[in-house]
């Protein structure tokens, strides 16, 4: 007998497919599907809040343009009420422009966290995202690398 999904494994499945869909797939004409039109994504790295299915996609695309092998992979993923965290690792190589910065070749890895908070339409409506951007701009040469520690 089959079992009817709960909400919360709903919720990571919708996250899981937009990874793969939108992020890896590069099928940016399903934003829409995933993403409530009022969408907020709140960044750290972004002055201010972006807002709307648009900004993700622009977000996504401009990745894309730096490193066009870019791929995402899910390394946990879990629910709890209308919240999906998400810890992912996104590795490519620096090919194309990306913030300014001309294309070093360079390969880069990154990690991040993201909490999405689910709508009651079953998009997502809002993100909460944190990674490492100064390990990536290190890795890129837009940053001096931090000193290594020294063995004493």
């Amino acid at each position: 007998m089959a079992t009817q999904q709960s909400m919360e494994e709903r919720n990571v499945d919708l996250v899981r497919r937009f990874v793969a869909e939108v992020v890896n797939e590069r099928r940016y004409e399903r934003i829409p599907e995933f993403f409530s039109p009022e969408y907020v994504r709140h960044d750290p790295a972004v002055a201010g809040d972006a807002r709307g299915p648009e900004r993700f996609e622009e977000t996504v695309r401009a990745f894309h343009a730096g490193f066009p092998d870019e791929e995402m992979v899910v390394d946990d993923v879990f629910a709890a009420g209308d919240k999906v965290c998400l810890r992912y690792t996104v590795t490519g190589t620096h090919t194309g422009e990306f913030m300014g910065m001309e294309p070093t070749g360079e390969p880069v890895e990154m990690t991040a966290i993201a909490v999405h908070r689910i709508g009651e339409d079953g998009t997502v409506a809002e993100t909460w995202v944190n990674y490492d951007s100064l390990g990536l701009m290190e890795q890129i040469g837009a940053v001096p690398p931090r000193d290594e520690p020294t063995a004493e």
